[in-house]
């Protein structure tokens, strides 16, 4: 016999978490989180990007995103930096930014499409596209220097910013090992 520890009759039996997936569409989001992480055969790197929907129908609900930065896939790779780099731009970032963390708090819209996993997932969402609170394809700003690691890009305050909540399982950045993978220009080499 196990005993359960807890009243049930304080518990709202109704009260669930719907994690079915929302319709396709244009949602305004914040962005949440993100985690380096090394791909399952262990010979490439992904960025994973939380991203939060501020839009009032389907507020809190989380969307996640995996960009593809390093992969022996010439295709998949240029995939992936050509998505961060429409990520990045859709914020107000230059592309010169080279940090995720920068990304944080910012606000943008993006393009969402329900897809069949054919898993034990079934139906899912995926990001088609990342666009700027307008909605309208536009260039970067063009004063990259504001943006140095040492001063950070500015907040957009158009929208409330989603209340930070404590999330059930906290992203953390996994322990991957860099040592053998291809290496942009502005990355320093790892030494050992």
């Amino acid at each position: 016999m196990a005993e359960l520890g807890f009243d049930l009759r304080q518990i709202d039996e109704t009260q669930t978490t719907n994690f079915d997936p929302i319709p396709n569409g244009i949602y305004t989001v914040q962005i949440t989180g993100s985690e380096a992480k090394q791909n399952q055969k262990r010979n490439g790197s992904y960025v994973k990007i939380e991203f939060t929907i501020v839009d009032k129908s389907f507020n809190g609900r989380k969307l996640w995103h995996n960009f593809n930065l390093f992969n022996p896939s010439e295709t998949a790779q240029n995939i992936g930096r050509a998505e961060i780099k429409r990520c990045i731009l859709a914020c107000g970032l230059p592309d010169t930014t080279k940090d995720t963390s920068y990304l944080h708090g910012k606000m943008l819209k993006v393009k969402v499409a329900i897809v069949d996993q054919k898993n034990e997932y079934g139906l899912t969402n995926v990001i088609k596209d990342f666009l700027p609170l307008d909605g309208t394809k536009q260039p970067a700003p063009q004063n990259a220097e504001q943006y140095s690691p040492q001063q950070p890009a500015p907040h957009v305050d158009q929208f409330q910013p989603v209340p930070q909540q404590p999330m059930q399982q906290p992203m953390q950045t996994a322990s991957v090992d860099y040592t053998n993978a291809p290496r942009p220009s502005w990355m320093a080499p790892i030494t050992r």
